[in-house]
């Protein structure tokens, strides 16, 4: 639960309006930005295969 927030707001933006916004801000000193997340242990259980030990 957001306590700071009770309300709940949320706001829409696509991963590429996000990096734009982040490029303009941050320049060269962006570092690191995925449009797709890489999310290993979700992606496996959305296959059915085991986690990889």
């Amino acid at each position: 639960m957001n306590k700071v927030n009770p309300r709940r707001e949320f706001f829409y933006a696509t991963p590429a309006e996000v990096r734009d916004l982040l490029e303009k801000i941050a320049g060269q000193h962006l570092l690191e930005y995925r449009d797709v997340p890489e999310a290993l242990e979700w992606r496996q259980s959305a296959h059915g295969a085991a986690p990889a030990v």
